[in-house]
């Protein structure tokens, strides 16, 4: 039979009708008659589905853990060079941005030229029909 204290440190089952306290040291009940042989065997089936449940929940989730694990190991592998790139992607946009900031102004600038010249020859323009106007009238 097992030691008191060895059999204080053996966990109990649920629904086992005390198995662990008739068993001996080889794992049997120390009778050797009929289904009585072995009584951890009987245990273990009448529970399989619940601990294979949650072995297999256990397995996934650990599964998941290192899913985890290895996104984020490949994120920060990755981060340099995604900074690098994102950096040359802004360049290159702020780079775009001012080339058109440049023609913006020098479209801009070429219509206030155009639009100077269009007051010149509109002021010049009422000055000749004042001018014709004025004739005109003295004559």
């Amino acid at each position: 039979m097992l030691g008191a204290s060895l059999r204080s440190k053996i966990v109990e089952f649920p629904n086992t009708n005390g198995v662990a306290a008739k068993l001996d040291g080889n794992g049997q009940s120390g009778k050797a008659i009929g289904d009585d042989k072995k009584l951890v065997a009987d245990a273990v089936e009448k529970h399989p589905p619940d601990i294979e449940t949650h072995a297999n929940r256990l397995l996934n989730l650990l599964n998941e853990l290192r899913s985890f694990a290895d996104q984020a190991c490949d994120a920060v592998l990755r981060e340099p060079e995604c900074a690098a790139h994102i950096e040359e992607t802004i360049r290159t946009e702020i780079n775009g941005l001012l080339d058109q900031i440049k023609e913006k102004g020098e479209s801009l600038q070429a219509r206030e030229v155009a639009l100077e010249n269009l007051k010149k020859r509109r002021k010049q323009s009422s000055q000749n029909w004042k001018a014709r106007f004025e004739t005109r009238r003295v004559n």
